[in-house]
């Protein structure tokens, strides 16, 4: 019987015969069973532990739940911005806005 290999970027269990080989300049052997994890790893260059569907973002969190440590996120205020019903105006509106000024002086 063949022997099942994992992927090296999400950690699951491959079939033989499935997946991708990709072999480094130094030797190292990388298996990926899916083009997500190697478009992932090679292309874009993202660490495992950091992408949150892997198990090894998986066993990390675990791991830090048990500890009791919690992650901190910094709320950033939320920014008021203007939306299309604020700033819309009609066109007789607009024609009148826009329209010049007529001077009071009287030409002699």
């Amino acid at each position: 019987m063949a022997e099942r290999r994992v992927c090296s970027f999400c950690g699951a269990e491959m079939e033989p015969g499935t997946g991708k080989m990709y072999v480094k300049r130094d030797g190292t052997i990388l298996n990926f069973d899916t083009s997500k994890c190697y478009k992932n790893m090679i292309d874009l260059g993202r660490v495992p532990r950091r992408t949150r569907w892997t198990r090894s973002a998986a066993t990390l969190k675990a791991t830090l739940k048990a500890a009791g440590t919690k992650e901190t996120k910094v709320e950033i205020p939320a920014v008021p911005t203007k939306t299309k019903a604020t700033t819309r105006r009609s066109r007789k509106v607009r024609a009148k806005v826009q329209a010049p000024v007529e001077s009071n002086e009287t030409s002699e």
